[in-house]
């Protein structure tokens, strides 16, 4: 699992390759794992790309979770404002 940019204002891109065909649950969580974002995806395997916009948040660390029936993907991401 790659984010960048790392840190960010608020807007990155997740991408993954797999080789799964399997739903997944994609997640960000704030530090105090209150969830910030969570989606549902039909995944076929391949890459997956996403841009979140999280520019409203506050400077702090978060985590980008990936959930599928192999296991879970957890991976930082720090969100600085005033850079």
């Amino acid at each position: 699992m790659q984010l960048f940019p790392n840190p960010s204002r608020g807007i990155f891109e997740l991408i993954f390759t797999s080789n799964l065909n399997d739903p997944i649950e994609v997640s960000v969580f704030n530090a105090v794992g209150e969830v910030i974002v969570r989606e549902d995806v039909a995944l076929v395997g391949g890459n997956y790309h996403k841009t979140f916009n999280l520019i409203e948040m506050a400077t702090g660390v978060y985590y980008v979770r990936i959930t599928s029936a192999k296991g879970v993907v957890n991976k930082k991401m720090v969100i600085l404002q005033d850079y």
